[in-house]
């Protein structure tokens, strides 16, 4: 089975030459057949990954705020990580939790 490594990895087309040399002929000559292949590598298909709710709704200020996320889709169990909105840097207000 021949398995080349780097079109596990890649999409595209992918052109190579199988070479056998399968002994010689009678008069010492050396028998070679050649076969040239094509194969295409398609793109994996990678399930879209849906997080709800799309937006948090708002709340008053001074009182519990919470909000479950849910998250589908995709392959296999996931991880959430949290971040920050670059353009608002700065700490959660304090006492949150994520």
């Amino acid at each position: 089975m021949l398995r080349p490594s780097a079109a596990r990895h890649y999409a595209g087309t992918y052109s190579f030459t199988v070479q056998a040399n399968v002994g010689s002929n009678p008069n010492g000559a050396p028998i070679v057949v050649t076969q040239a292949y094509t194969v295409v590598i398609a793109a994996a298909y990678v399930p879209p990954v849906y997080i709800s709710p799309s937006s948090l709704p708002g709340d008053t200020y001074g009182s519990q705020y919470r909000q479950d996320l849910t998250a589908s889709g995709g392959y296999g169990p996931g991880t959430y990580t949290f971040s920050l909105d670059p353009a608002s840097p700065g700490p959660l207000p304090q006492g949150s939790v994520f």
